[in-house]
C-alpha cells in the first residue's frame, strides 16, 4: 500500500514539475546568471521501504524480479507528481566489491532493516592477519567478480548502459568505522599506532 502524506499533496495542487526541472538545469551550471540555487533530489531505499510499505527488506535485496517489478511503480508516480524517476528498472544482480570487502568487512541482512557493514574483529592480532591477507589479494580480479563482469559483458552485448565504476565516495574515516568500531580506532592509535599506520 502507497503512503502518500495528504499535505504533500496540498502543498504540491499548483506544481508545475517539468517546469521546473527545466528551470533547474539551468540552476546546476557554474554561473552567477541563473534563477536561483540548483537542487538535488535522490530518494533512496530507505525512503522507497515506507513509501511502498515493503513487507520484505531481504527479498527487496536477494531477488532482481522483485526489486524490478517494484522500481517501475515508484518511478511511474514520482514521474507524475516530481517529475522524474529515480530507480533503475533494471537492477544488478551482482556486484564489484567495496573496499571494506577487502578487510573481511561485509553486509548484513536483517528483515525490516537496511543492510549494515559489521566490523571485523575487536583483536589486533587477529586484524593484524587481516590486513597481511589484505595485502596479498590480486586487486585487480578480486575488485570485479566473474559473475559481476558476466553480467557486464551480457548489457553490453545487448546494447545496454553499464554504469562509471568508481563513482562512488566514502571518506577513509567512513571506510575505517565500518570495518573497525569507531571506540577500537581510537584505542588502537594508542595501544597500536604501527598497526593503525600500516592501515
Amino acid at each position: 500500500m502507497l503512503h502518500i502524506e495528504p499535505d504533500f499533496m496540498d502543498l504540491t495542487v499548483d506544481l508545475d514539475p517539468h517546469t521546473f526541472w527545466k528551470e533547474n538545469l539551468i540552476c546546476t551550471k557554474l554561473t552567477t546568471k541563473k534563477p536561483r540555487c540548483g537542487l538535488h533530489f535522490s530518494p533512496d531505499d530507505h525512503w522507497l521501504f515506507e513509501f511502498m510499505s515493503i513487507p520484505s527488506t531481504l527479498r527487496y535485496y536477494n531477488e532482481k524480479a522483485y526489486r524490478d517489478s517494484l522500481h517501475p511503480q515508484v518511478n511511474k508516480i514520482t514521474e507524475e507528481y516530481i517529475g522524474c524517476s529515480f530507480f533503475e528498472e533494471d537492477t544488478w544482480e551482482h556486484n564489484p566489491k567495496r573496499i571494506e570487502n577487502l578487510f573481511g568487512c561485509n553486509f548484513e541482512y536483517h528483515d525490516g532493516r537496511k543492510p549494515w557493514l559489521i566490523p571485523v574483529t575487536t583483536d589486533p592480532k587477529a586484524f593484524s592477519r587481516i590486513l597481511d591477507r589484505a595485502e596479498s589479494i590480486n586487486m585487480q580480479t578480486w575488485a570485479l567478480p566473474v559473475p559481476f563482469l558476466r553480467e557486464w559483458d551480457a548489457r553490453k552485448d545487448a546494447g545496454k548502459e553499464v554504469p562509471f565504476l568508481g563513482t562512488g565516495s566514502r571518506g577513509p574515516v567512513t571506510i575505517m568505522t565500518s570495518v573497525l568500531n569507531a571506540e577500537k580506532i581510537f584505542f588502537w592509535y594508542y595501544d597500536h599506532p604501527a598497526l593503525m599506520r600500516r592501515f
